[in-house]
């Protein structure tokens, strides 16, 4: 307090031991009263525990979320005025009563403004903690990210609780069986009553596909990466910029996406370099390639049947399960359970294919789709042709010619019927030559 404040009288407590709300608080403080702002200095507190009940009772309100819970462990503070306490240490143990099993452990030291305290407010304040059970932040805000596990790290805070400035970030997110993530940066999160709003600018040190992969089932990818990401919005309508390259290339994305559930949308676009699938998709989804292009997309659902939106990708010189890909576009549309193919062709060292019409994308939805594929050299397909002695040899089979195939395909993504005419010319096949040939699939 100021000098001149004569009139500040001190009432120091020692040996206490005060029980009520299911709560006991055991310790030494002292008050002091008289200034323009009630005074509490010389803290030394233990919490054996301190039930929430005992907080809103001297709230004297409830809070704006409704904590349940005991929290154990120290308070060492020098204080002051409510509107300026000076934390020098802090170690508090959280025992959900809402969720079974979730404990949280958290420390912290610097400057809080407590007047009011359920709007306490931070002064550059220095937290961290070991373990944050993710599980209580989704259960007081439904619509925080559904992430499996744990975080930990340590920030600096200032500002209101409820909007609370954050910078010097050091967060790792640790799910079971995966790989953690490493997050650092600064930013801004604003409380509601149900809803946090988010606006961040972060460096991933690593960032574990593997763990989204096992929060979010439906996402089946796997790896580390790193790059920088920026956020703004809230879990439902959170926009995102992001740039991260790891063992299966380079990717940047620019929209927004949902990822609150039921129902998931992402709204955005952008780059992939040097792409490989098979290394960023969990096992059997796809095969090895090296794709290079752009790419749209405008969805919402959350699964193949229910899916509604629209994409549309440009490729550029790239390879694909071995076969190489030139310059190759295509737009497809989803509703209504079809997938609707406006624009195909792609061009590879095999064939150019091109394609348009519709495919139902589950049982019960049937249509059909228009192709046409042309193989201006049998050579591009030596490799999916060759003979098992070929193979043993060392040796490829002569292969030559070209080779065309017109026709539809029939049903949805669960059954297939296709039909088309073939037609080949100036063929030639270890040896054997044919000027054309004809055929009916």
């Amino acid at each position: 307090w100021p000098n001149g404040e004569a009139h500040v009288v001190d009432y120091k407590l020692t040996k206490m031991d005060v029980r009520s709300e299911d709560s006991r608080l055991v310790g030494a403080m002292t008050f002091a009263v008289g200034g323009p702002v009630l005074g509490v200095k010389d803290v030394n507190l233990r919490a054996e525990p301190v039930n929430f009940d005992l907080l809103r009772t001297l709230n004297g309100r409830p809070f704006a979320v409704d904590w349940q819970g005991n929290l154990r462990g120290t308070v060492v503070a020098r204080g002051g005025p409510l509107t300026h306490f000076v934390v020098d240490t802090s170690h508090l143990t959280f025992q959900d009563a809402h969720v079974k099993g979730a404990v949280s452990v958290v420390s912290g030291r610097g400057e809080l403004d407590i007047l009011d305290p359920a709007f306490t407010a931070f002064h550059h304040f220095n937290v961290a903690s070991p373990g944050i059970d993710l599980r209580t932040i989704q259960y007081l805000y439904p619509n925080f990210p559904r992430l499996l596990g744990t975080a930990s790290g340590s920030a600096t805070l200032d500002s209101s609780w409820l909007d609370v400035r954050f910078s010097n970030a050091d967060v790792s997110l640790h799910t079971p069986g995966a790989p953690r993530s490493r997050l650092l940066g600064s930013g801004r999160v604003t409380v509601g009553d149900t809803v946090m709003t988010y606006d961040a600018s972060l460096f991933a040190d690593s960032l574990s596909l593997t763990a989204l992969g096992r929060s979010y089932p439906k996402l089946p990818v796997h790896g580390l990466y790193s790059g920088t990401i920026r956020t703004v919005g809230t879990v439902e309508n959170l926009y995102v910029n992001a740039s991260l390259h790891g063992p299966a290339g380079s990717f940047t994305f620019d929209g927004h996406v949902d990822a609150f559930p039921p129902g998931y949308g992402v709204h955005g676009g952008g780059r992939v370099t040097a792409a490989n699938p098979a290394a960023m998709l969990v096992a059997g989804h796809a095969p090895a390639g090296s794709l290079n292009g752009n790419y749209a997309v405008d969805f919402t659902g959350d699964s193949l049947a229910n899916l509604a939106g629209g994409a549309t990708v440009s490729l550029e010189r790239s390879e694909f399960d071995g076969v190489h890909v030139f310059t190759s576009r295509a737009r497809v549309r989803l509703d209504s359970g079809r997938v609707h193919v406006d624009t195909l062709r792609l061009e590879t060292s095999a064939a150019t294919i091109t394609a348009s019409g519709a495919l139902g994308l589950h049982a019960g939805i049937v249509d059909t789709l228009n192709y046409d594929a042309n193989v201006d050299s049998l050579g591009g397909l030596r490799p999916f042709l060759q003979t098992d002695a070929a193979v043993k040899s060392g040796k490829a089979d002569s292969l030559a010619g070209a080779l065309s195939m017109t026709g539809f395909l029939t049903g949805n993504l669960d059954s297939l019927n296709v039909r088309g005419q073939l037609f080949g010319s100036s063929l030639y096949r270890n040896k054997d030559r044919g000027a054309s040939a004809r055929g009916k699939v």
